[in-house]
């Protein structure tokens, strides 16, 4: 009896372990959503809306290339947090990549949303 249960805990530690690492994954991401929402002054459901306006696009794609380069979190994944799916995901990191080289204005904004997610790690 003591084995049987000894067993068991041994193979739903590792699931364990995976669930306290989705649960942080998942709060880091969200903590993107909030501070570049926080950022442009959005509320964190426009961001995660369906709007076409230029200035929540812009900042849902920067949402959706920071999650990709600061986590290790998939295309998909992102998709799916984000309610879109993963080639849309790809759209905006790509897009972003390519506004980063001639946008200076950009890449201030990004270095700032930057910093504030590295002070509120450090809370």
């Amino acid at each position: 009896m003591c084995r049987s249960s000894h067993v068991r805990f041994i193979r739903a530690y590792p699931q364990e372990e995976e669930t306290v690492k989705i649960r942080k994954q998942r709060a880091a991401l969200d903590r993107i959503i909030a501070t570049v929402a926080d950022y442009y002054r959005l509320d964190t459901s426009e961001i995660l809306g369906h709007s076409r306006t230029q200035r929540r696009v812009e900042a849902r794609q920067i949402v959706m290339w920071l999650m990709r380069t600061r986590s290790t979190a998939s295309f998909p994944e992102i998709g799916v947090l984000m309610d879109r799916h993963h080639s849309t995901i790809l759209h905006g990191c790509a897009k972003i990549e390519r506004l980063i080289k001639r946008d200076a204005e950009l890449r201030e904004d990004l270095r700032r949303i930057q910093v504030r997610l590295d002070s509120q790690l450090m809370k």
